[in-house]
């Protein structure tokens, strides 16, 4: 998964990292045009990001938390800048920076109410009216193995759908009510597909949403 906010283990700690969760760069590709000004949050080490500018974008930013992750986008991206982030930072770009947002298992790294507000808000802020926000997200899924999961993690953290991974990272899995009601009041969703991603030991399949979003300029609350 492209990273961002990690717990008890660092994404520094994986340096053969390999993003699991797919993308569908056709429909990018009709959305954005090739002028675009991108941003990749969980950039990892610029899986996505070297794709879009083999297609010819090349006014994008990549943002990570891991150093590890973004010194190897660094030596793989030619046009992409990169910066390193903390997680509980505001973004240091101007309101409307960019028209298309993509941010590829992220949100299920963010697993505290305040956080995924604050994060959501950083990125209604930096996407201009109108622009678009690609993301995926594994989400509820319901078998033996994720029932146990989700029970282990209520006893430790007292959240629905909370738990420690066997990489030693938090996660959550959102149902599409939950994520839908975070982001309805400054979004329409384009599109939402219920696919199947490999999990992060790339053994198992995992239930996630691929969902674009358009921002939606007269609700607004940051312009």
């Amino acid at each position: 998964m492209e990273n961002i906010c990690v717990n008890n283990k660092s994404w520094d700690d994986y340096p053969n990292l390999l993003s699991t969760t797919p993308f569908n760069y056709d429909v990018f590709m009709k959305l954005c045009p090739l002028e675009s000004r991108i941003i990749d949050i969980g950039c990892g080490y610029g899986r996505i990001c070297k794709r879009l500018e083999n297609l010819g974008y090349h006014n994008i930013v990549g943002l990570d938390t891991s150093k590890v992750q973004l010194d190897r986008a660094q030596k793989a991206l030619n046009f992409t800048q990169l910066f390193l982030i903390n997680e509980n930072e505001a973004f240091n770009f101007l309101n409307a920076s960019f028209n298309c947002l993509i941010t590829l298992g992220v949100i299920d790294c963010i697993t505290d109410l305040d956080k995924i507000n604050f994060f959501i808000n950083e990125c209604t802020r930096i996407i201009d009216d109108n622009g678009y926000w690609f993301i995926n997200f594994y989400t509820r899924n319901d078998s033996e193995y994720f029932d146990l999961k989700y029970k282990n993690g209520w006893d430790e953290f007292r959240s629905k759908r909370v738990f420690l991974a066997k990489s030693g990272i938090k996660f959550k899995h959102y149902s599409l009510l939950e994520f839908i009601t975070l982001i309805d009041s400054c979004f329409d969703v384009i599109k939402c597909d219920l696919i199947e991603f490999l999990s992060f030991n790339q053994i198992n399949k995992v239930k996630g949403y691929s969902i674009i979003l358009k921002k939606i300029k007269y609700k607004s609350k940051f312009r």
